[in-house]
């Protein structure tokens, strides 16, 4: 689920993409 993936990339940021996905999550959530 998304939030699940917002979770694992706010903890670990430095997998690859991760850094893309989190600013797509915060960005749809405002």
């Amino acid at each position: 689920s998304a939030e699940t993936i917002f979770d694992v990339t706010t903890l670990n940021p430095t997998i690859a993409g991760a850094g893309d996905v989190k600013t797509s999550t915060e960005g749809q959530l405002g």
